[in-house]
């Protein structure tokens, strides 16, 4: 039980305390403390923003960036480098490159997550250079809500047809329910007809 003598001592304690632990979180923290002129002033993983040293969700385009980190790239991004470990370190090396665009359907590529499309591949054959490219039938059967949903990445087409994408009338085909109409001359013309 603490007497009324003892609780301005224990309240001081307290306030003190309180005190230290502040100073000592504010001299351990880079969320906004740290005083810098550019980003080689802060720790990885944050940004000088006017003056201070802040944490950041994502790298932004055009910053440093490392396969190996934690923090990746901002979403539409991804880490381009030429080679891996191109940067030395006491331990040995590191690969570090800088946060670029995601690639379009064509673009040369080296792995499917530097291509925009989600439905893209990096593929090439023999001895061509491998590009985003969208498999045959991998926009088709996608699920819709309106036609303006349905890619048309590959060239191909198509329009939301009872909550799915289906290639238009014209477009080629191999089976009919590739067709909005789902009737495919797969025969002949190898195009979608009209319903």
């Amino acid at each position: 039980m603490v007497t009324a003598r003892q609780a301005p001592a224990r309240h001081l304690l307290i306030t003190v305390l309180a005190m230290l632990m502040g100073l000592l979180f504010a001299g351990c923290s880079g969320d906004g403390v740290s005083s810098c002129a550019s980003d080689s002033d802060c720790f990885s993983g944050e940004s000088c923003l006017g003056g201070s040293c802040t944490a950041l969700a994502c790298f932004e385009r055009g910053r440093t960036c490392s396969p190996d980190d934690s923090l990746e790239c901002c979403e539409g991004l991804y880490c381009a480098f030429e080679e891996p470990c191109n940067v030395s370190t006491e331990g040995g090396c590191r690969t570090e490159g800088s946060c670029r665009p995601k690639l379009a359907v064509g673009q040369p590529c080296d792995d499917a997550s530097q291509c925009a499309d989600p439905q893209a591949v990096c593929s090439g054959s023999g001895d061509e250079e491998s590009t985003c490219t969208i498999p045959p039938g991998a926009l088709d059967g996608v699920s819709c809500q309106s036609s303006a949903e349905c890619s048309n990445a590959d060239g191909i087409v198509r329009s939301c047809d009872a909550g799915l994408c289906k290639r238009a009338h014209g477009e080629p085909c191999s089976q009919n329910s590739e067709c909005s109409s789902n009737l495919c001359d797969a025969l002949s013309s190898q195009t979608c007809l009209g319903g």
